[in-house]
């Protein structure tokens, strides 16, 4: 008896802490998520390049 519950609090523990790993994991994941840059050049329909234009992006969702 004394062996299933050692083997169950082991069992739980494990699972405890990998959850709290992947939950910190998932959050970590989330905190870059909210900036980016976003470089190129700027041409017109001939293949010329266009100086001094800016250009905004968003997201539309």
């Amino acid at each position: 008896m004394y062996q299933a519950t050692r083997v169950l609090l082991s069992s739980l523990t494990l699972l405890l802490v990998t959850l709290g790993f992947g939950l910190h994991m998932l959050v970590m994941a989330q905190g870059g998520a909210t900036s980016s840059s976003l470089a190129g050049t700027v041409m017109d329909e001939q293949g010329g390049v266009i100086a001094g234009v800016t250009v905004k992006a968003r997201n539309v969702e």
